[in-house]
């Protein structure tokens, strides 16, 4: 199977979107885009999530749980991304830093872009897959990629 990410061979296909897969389980993952499937809810604030490693993520929202750490400072992240970014205020690329999640930035209005990613609602709805965005730019972005 892992030959296919050489080849280009992705011959398992969404029946309604007809984006193509190089294996079942990603396609099986996929489909409940399409219908709204959510079956794993979080018991705190009940949003849906339709895979339960997605739920776990969202669950150390509320938990606190942070187990991925910095190797250079011990600062604890919640995401496995979050010391690879971070890694970056340490490198000193990235001189503007996230007042909410210490997400690095190298432009202020990067920064001031994401920030509203924490403070205003997700107000950008998909009318195929009712997924809700909060920027514009995501939202058209995953109906292009449906086209």
């Amino acid at each position: 199977m892992h030959e296919r990410v050489h080849t280009g061979q992705r011959p398992h296909n969404c029946g309604v979107c007809n984006k193509s897969f190089t294996e079942q389980g990603h396609l099986k993952v996929h489909q409940p885009l399409h219908t709204g499937d959510l079956p794993y809810a979080c018991v705190e604030c009940n949003k849906s999530f339709n895979q339960l490693g997605q739920l776990k993520r969202h669950e150390r929202i509320h938990n606190g749980e942070q187990p991925y750490s910095c190797d250079v400072c011990g600062k604890s992240f919640t995401l496995k991304d979050g010391p690879k970014l971070h890694l970056l205020v340490h490198n000193k690329e990235c001189n503007y830093t996230g007042n909410v999640c210490s997400k690095p930035f190298r432009q202020p209005s990067t920064l001031k872009l994401h920030q509203s990613t924490h403070t205003e609602g997700q107000s950008y709805t998909c009318d195929i897959s009712n997924k809700s965005f909060r920027q514009e730019r995501n939202q058209k972005a995953n109906k292009q990629g449906r086209n």
